[in-house]
């Protein structure tokens, strides 16, 4: 933010193409991006703006006079840009409260985010069919199917999450609105209890399988390690992505893992926009995905893959 108000000192004009480019572009305006967070940048951009003397723009004034009058929804978009920010990568709709309807399932959390944006760095053509485990609001599946242009099984088990999976699916063009009609079917939605799992009755095999923000209910951690271990009779490889908040909980999951019989075969954080090795070697790449958080802490990204 200091550099954008810096650069509006040094020229007013800068000041009104962002107005317009930005705060009033048509990409933010025709969208239901959080209005409290709206309000928040621009009130921000404002006082840095006063504090160097620099005339704010009266379309800024008048954007947040327009948004301090209208009510939050219950539901919100988060949008992704390509990387000139002048297209819609990919777009979200989330429950603007983190517990919502008895899960968590229904916001977007920070590992969904990081492994989403891991995926611009995997070849296209690596993965053809892409098994998502504990999707919550399709993030990294969805994400990973349009940067990949591969399938996607998206799975949950509570009803209002898989709803919101095919409301999110049909958003960003991977499925089709209508019950029955499959001219759009690069994503599929299926429920998928950890807990009751008949490997002999699931039909959809793939070539990896992925998580994000999963390992946090350790009484859960036992029954997802078996999930993965009978997935991995057939993918490749399952990526595993969480962030590091609790360490118990991530002590209980390398503990399944290895009771399943499953080997970690690659380990590595990111975080301040940096991949970061168990040898310190460091990777900068920033991300696509940004997840913006008072709590600060890196994603851990494990390679999963059975013991030989």
């Amino acid at each position: 933010m200091e550099l954008v108000i810096e650069k509006c000192s040094e020229s007013p004009d800068y000041a009104e193409e962002l107005s317009d480019n930005v705060f009033n572009s048509d990409i933010v305006t025709s969208h239901e991006i959080r209005y409290q967070f709206q309000i928040n940048v621009i009130k921000t951009f404002m006082s840095g703006m006063e504090k160097k003397g620099v005339p704010v723009p009266d379309a800024i004034y008048d954007r947040l006079g327009v948004l301090m009058g209208l009510p939050e929804k219950e539901f919100v978009e988060r949008l992704y840009l390509n990387e000139e920010g002048d297209k819609v990568l990919a777009k979200f709709s989330e429950a603007i409260n983190q517990l919502s309807m008895g899960t968590t399932g229904l916001s977007v959390w920070q590992a969904s985010c990081d492994l989403a944006n891991l995926f611009r760095l995997v070849p296209s053509s690596e993965y053809k069919r892409v098994v998502e485990l504990g999707s919550g609001c399709g993030v990294s599946g969805m994400a990973i199917s349009k940067l990949s242009n591969c399938e996607v099984v998206l799975t949950d088990y509570d009803d209002n999450v898989l709803d919101l999976l095919k409301k999110n699916a049909v958003k960003n063009g991977l499925m089709s609105e209508e019950d029955g009609d499959t001219s759009i079917n690069q994503a599929k939605i299926r429920c998928l209890d950890w807990c009751d799992f008949d490997f002999t009755e699931w039909k959809e095999p793939a070539d990896l399988i992925i998580a994000a923000d999963v390992v946090y209910d350790t009484a859960l951690l036992a029954s997802l390690c078996s999930v993965l271990r009978l997935l991995l009779r057939t993918a490749k490889a399952a990526i595993v992505a969480c962030t590091r908040r609790n360490e118990a909980s991530i002590g209980c999951f390398e503990h399944h893992l290895k009771c399943a019989k499953l080997e970690i075969v690659e380990y590595f954080e990111y975080e301040n926009g940096e991949y970061r090795t168990l040898d310190d070697l460091y990777y900068t790449h920033p991300s696509n995905f940004p997840f913006f958080s008072s709590l600060k802490t890196p994603t851990i990204f494990y390679n999963i893959q059975p013991k030989k």
